[in-house]
Parts: structure tokens; sequence; C-alpha cells
């Protein structure tokens, strides 16, 4: 498959980012509609969204620069605009958006936990249709792999012509299994304010620990072992359970 970019002169457009735009857009519509069935406030929702997303773009692009320095000796200054050289940095993106969406609800005297757990239907969606995305364009590929259900992609950005694993529908199944959860058994937390989703974040990163074994993009290593991403991954696991047993 090649189904990767297009290309427009100097510019390049990702396939796989404009997926994760739309996917983006979808879910914020779900998760206003959400917050407009609790009775929350959404008109706070509408004026500082645009201050979320920018200060996750800010510092998942950031991050990006600081694991690639590489990009600045081809653009330069304008590096942290060229976003289809190493995208924007999962882990920088999410933080910086529940970050700064933390502090501006606890600014206004809201109850950020709340908020999160409403969010935890709408982003888990979202992030089964990006790994489907990711799939279709190759935007995160697998390891090579000898067994039957090992798929091969023709396309850009993907460095190996041999069956790699599907890794991204591994991370499907998963997403799909722990959205499943959440439908059937999430109300049982409401109660508990921030429990759902310090329990769906929790275990959303602990997937991903072990699903970066199988994933054979180029990233950073860490004592000849660890990717960089298994670090934060861990990290915010173990932050995530330590919070998890004082609030228990």
């Amino acid at each position: 498959m090649n189904f990767s970019q297009l290309g427009f002169g100097f510019f390049v457009l990702r396939i796989n980012g404009l997926l994760l735009a739309l996917i983006f857009c979808l879910v914020a519509v779900w998760y206003y509609k959400k917050l407009q069935e609790e009775n929350l406030d959404i008109d706070f929702f509408v004026h500082h969204l645009w201050r979320w997303v920018l200060s996750g773009i800010l510092v998942g692009r950031i991050l990006s620069l600081i694991f690639e320095p590489s990009i600045f000796e081809t653009y330069g200054w304008y590096s942290f605009f060229a976003f289809w050289e190493d995208g924007i940095n999962f882990f920088g993106l999410f933080w910086g958006f529940i970050g700064f969406m933390f502090y501006d609800l606890k600014k206004h005297q809201k109850d950020p936990l709340k908020w999160f757990d409403i969010l935890v239907t709408p982003l888990l969606i979202g992030i089964c249709l990006s790994d489907l995305s990711a799939f279709l364009t190759g935007a995160v590929y697998g390891t090579e792999t000898d067994l039957p259900w090992g798929i091969q992609y023709e396309t850009f950005g993907v460095d190996t012509i041999a069956p790699v694993h599907p890794v991204t529908i591994y991370a499907f199944i998963i997403h799909f299994l722990l959205l499943n959860w959440v439908l059937r058994y999430g109300k049982n937390f409401y109660r508990q304010h921030g429990k759902l989703a310090l329990i769906t974040i929790t275990l959303y990163f602990f997937a991903e620990f072990f699903l970066e074994f199988f994933v054979g993009n180029p990233t950073l290593v860490i004592l000849d072992s660890i990717k960089i991403g298994q670090l934060f991954s861990l990290l915010t696991v173990t932050l995530l359970t330590i919070y998890l047993r004082k609030k228990s």
C-alpha cells in the first residue's frame, strides 16, 4: 500500500496527520455533547479548548525536537513548524493538553477529575480510530516477523519491505477491550471523581509499554534496551499508581 503523504512542492502533508486532525474534531464534538449531558459548563470548554490544544502541540513539538535534534540541521529556526519531520511527540501532546486543562479547571474552581472521567470514552474511541489510521498509512509499523499474519508496506516512512508485526492492530484490539470495559463498568467509579480516568490511563500506558517492544519505527533508545516511549510509559504508570494508592 502507498497511502502515506501528499506533496505540494516544498510542503508535505501526511495523510495520517490529516486523519488524526479529523479524529480530534470528532472526539471534541463528542466530548462537548457528553459535557452537555452532565450539565457542565460547555461555554468554559469552548473558550478554553484552544489553549489546551495549543499547549499540547507546543509541548509535543518541543519534545520531538529534543529527541531528534538533527531536524535543526535541515530547517534551522523553521524546524518547529516542519511537522512532517518527526511530527508531534505523543507524550508531550498528552501531558501538555491534560496539564493545562487541569490548571484552567482548578483556577476556575471546577472539578478537573470529573471532567477527565467524562473524557475517557470519547478519548478511547479516538485512540481506536487513530490505531486504524496508523495501520492504513504505515505511520506506525512493527518489527520484522515471519509469522503468517505479518504485513508488508510499500510506503514512505517504513524502513523495511519485509513482513512486519501489525502492531497497530494489536493496539486496536487492546484499546477496544479497554473501551468495552469502560462502557460496561465505568459508571461504577463515577462516585469517586477521577478514579475511572486514573485507572484507564494507567492501563493504557501499561499496555503501551509492552506494545513498544513490537514497534519498528526508529526511536531514541536509552541504556541500549529501553525506548524513550517505554520510559515515559513506565514513569506515567508509576506516578499514577502511587496517586491511586493514596486516593484509595
